[in-house]
């Protein structure tokens, strides 16, 4: 995953912890920061909920 994508989701993150945002989408903390850190992508239905809270497509956060 490029460098923008990643800042794309701490921006969406923003002030919240990685657990804060990783309860809200019911995955472990672990989880969100290898999503932040582009070592795992989420499930395709994670995405989509992801990218209509942060009113981004899923290609703008998660494809190369």
């Amino acid at each position: 995953m490029a460098l923008k994508k990643r800042l794309t989701l701490v921006e969406f993150r923003g002030e919240r912890s990685q657990a804060e945002v990783a309860e809200t989408y019911g995955v472990c903390q672990q989880a969100w920061s290898k999503y932040e850190s582009g070592k795992a992508k989420p499930e395709l239905e994670l995405m989509l909920r992801i990218a209509k809270d942060a009113n981004l497509s899923i290609e703008d956060i998660f494809l190369p």
